[in-house]
């Protein structure tokens, strides 16, 4: 990743979130404060993590079908990075 593109769920004291801010900014410019309710960031996270682990089951299973019908995986891999980059 490039620096700052990791993004950072923020939960808690909007006061505390405001003086937190200059070492958040450090480590990130994507910074997504969603009030003061911890629940709702955990929510968010897992959410998004079981988002990234579908992305990654489809991602093997494409690779597993292609290699069964007897296409090379490393074109569909390379396709799928220049579709993903905006590059085909």
């Amino acid at each position: 990743m490039e620096r700052g593109e990791i993004p950072l769920i923020c939960a808690g004291k909007k006061r505390t979130y405001e003086l937190s801010m200059p070492a958040l900014e450090d480590l990130s410019t994507q910074i997504f404060y969603i009030g003061s309710k911890h629940r709702i960031a955990i929510i968010l996270k897992l959410a998004l993590n079981i988002n990234i682990a579908l992305i990654t089951l489809a991602l093997a299973e494409d690779l597993v079908f292609a290699r069964g019908t007897g296409v090379d995986p490393a074109h569909l891999s390379k396709f799928l990075i220049l579709r993903t980059l905006g590059l085909e």
